[in-house]
């Protein structure tokens, strides 16, 4: 049995047994979606079964399901990094199934944390230290009384990964050269006055919250209040609207989740990446998997005269996720002028277009941004420039995303892909076509951007590989920026135990880089 992430992945897997081994060899089946279904009565019929994470888990949920009634020979997590929470339902379906032979496939163990890999090496079942406390002890270290955190026993973590890891280095499969070039744009003087006056905003949010008893809530507020900042490094006056704390889109939801490290399912905890395969965002700032949602959505829409939210508790209409027209509720004051200019494009998307036009000839161009909003903008300026692009983001339905995506590949005069993050991490093999790829703004996780580059380089690539990053002077992208150059840092040395999700000193910290750009 194969587990992938996503349903596109589920069709790659299955497309590439039809390509390498020969027809009639091997019987597969797709276990995915409503109508799945098995026989546990009789011996299995089929040699290789694909299956979702999200669809274990949510089998599991309900009582186990039909694929932990077999004892598979061999099974195998492509993209493993998807259960690097050892503490989730995810993992626990995963790491429940009845298995002779267990095998994880990532690009990236460890995201943020040294227990990323701690995980993988308890669903390998690896003799001691799939031990919680052996792997703490030998591994990532204990906490000391007046350390700040604990220290990562490095030798110990080659030797074990030396012993259990088979690496394909890109030395070994002679992918071409990689070049970054970084573009650093000014704000123009109406853009710097207006992303001051959010700033200002923020702040006085984030002040007012951290007076209230609810860190909860104080936390929100900071974080949203920085998401905002980024948003409008991308689109500037295109943003819309006049709320500082105003977020219309599902996706941006999902970005504030996971800056707070809260972007898990309700339900299963399984972690959402984007919004694809269905997943969803409640009113409440909570999130769904595509197989629970369905779910959470009966159960609220069930509730007759007292129907309640099943994830916050509080009355609703019945509907409790968000579409891309609604509006979530917002913790943060302040209103934010943005002067009626007519169309005034983004100094940063002047300075992608400016990069587009000069290598438009020469190489294929993917864009990427993990707002959908910010390719709204970005695919109005190309049309404005007679530029032809094609686009693919989370809520792009499968079928249609792979026929986008075959059209990239196929048509030579469509030299611009557009993408959200998010549906370019995993699941796309064929992105060689294009050689120059650009990211609209820093991540905190810097995992993300590998995997995405991993899209474009990779086995039959043959041009050498353009990446273009776009920063904002003296906006908070720089203080993004110097965080995940920190954390690359730290992976390097390795402590990576320090890359993780933000705790409260983090929080402190972004405040204190908020002082730190106002001074600016």
């Amino acid at each position: 049995m194969v587990l992938v992430p996503s349903l596109l992945l589920v069709d790659t897997w299955i497309k590439q047994l039809e390509q390498h081994v020969r027809p009639g060899t091997l019987s597969v089946y797709k276990y995915h979606g409503q109508q799945r279904r098995l026989d546990a009565s009789s011996p299995l019929q089929y040699d290789v079964v694909v299956s979702t994470y999200a669809t274990v888990a949510s089998d599991h949920n309900r009582g186990g399901g039909m694929l932990s009634r077999f004892r598979w020979y061999r099974l195998i997590l492509d993209e493993a990094h998807v259960i690097r929470n050892w503490s989730t339902k995810q993992f626990n379906a995963v790491n429940s199934l009845s298995t002779n032979i267990r095998w994880c496939m990532t690009g990236t163990p460890i995201q943020n944390t040294i227990d990323d890999l701690g995980s993988l090496i308890k669903f390998l079942r690896v003799p001691q230290f799939s031990d919680t406390l052996v792997f703490r002890k030998h591994i990532s270290g204990i906490k000391r009384i007046g350390q700040s955190h604990a220290k990562l026993n490095v030798a110990n973590l080659r030797l074990l990964l030396s012993s259990m890891c088979l690496r394909r280095k890109q030395s070994v499969i002679s992918l071409p050269g990689v070049t970054e070039v970084k573009h650093e744009v000014q704000f123009s003087e109406r853009e710097k006055s207006a992303h001051k006056a959010i700033l200002i905003a923020c702040k006085k949010s984030a002040m007012a919250s951290a007076n209230q008893p609810n860190e909860k809530k104080s936390a929100k507020a900071t974080l949203q209040g920085i998401l905002r900042m980024r948003m409008f490094c991308n689109v500037g006056f295109e943003v819309g609207g006049s709320s500082v704390g105003e977020m219309s889109e599902p996706d941006q939801v999902l970005s504030l989740l996971q800056q707070s490290g809260d972007a898990k399912c309700y339900s299963c905890a399984a972690d959402i990446h984007d919004l694809s395969e269905n997943a969803r965002i409640s009113h409440c700032y909570s999130a769904a998997c595509g197989e629970c949602a369905p779910d959470l959505q009966s159960e609220a829409a069930n509730g007759g005269a007292d129907r309640n939210c099943p994830m916050c508790k509080k009355k609703c209409d019945g509907n409790i996720f968000l579409d891309a027209s609604s509006t979530p509720e917002t913790c943060i004051e302040g209103e934010l002028p943005l002067p009626d200019l007519g169309r005034v494009w983004p100094s940063k998307l002047l300075a992608v277009l400016q990069d587009l036009k000069e290598n438009l000839e020469k190489e294929k161009s993917i864009v990427f941004s993990f707002w959908r909003q910010s390719l709204d903008v970005v695919g109005r300026l190309l049309t404005e420039h007679n530029i032809a692009y094609c686009r693919v983001d989370g809520v792009l339905k499968p079928a249609h995303r792979k026929k986008v995506l075959e059209e990239f590949c196929s048509d030579d005069s469509l030299r611009v892909l557009l993408m959200t993050l998010g549906t370019g991490a995993v699941g796309l093999n064929d992105l060689s076509i294009a050689s120059r790829v650009h990211f609209l703004e820093p991540q905190w996780n810097p995992s993300i951007e590998s995997q995405a580059i991993g899209r474009v380089l990779r086995l039959g690539q043959e041009e050498e590989v353009c990446i273009v990053r776009y920063i904002v002077k003296g906006s908070i992208e720089k203080s993004v920026e110097d965080r995940q150059i920190t954390k690359i840092r730290l992976a390097q040395a390795g402590e990576m135990h320090s890359a993780g999700s933000f705790s409260e000193a983090g929080l402190a910290l972004i405040r204190e880089q908020l002082d730190q750009i106002g001074e600016k």
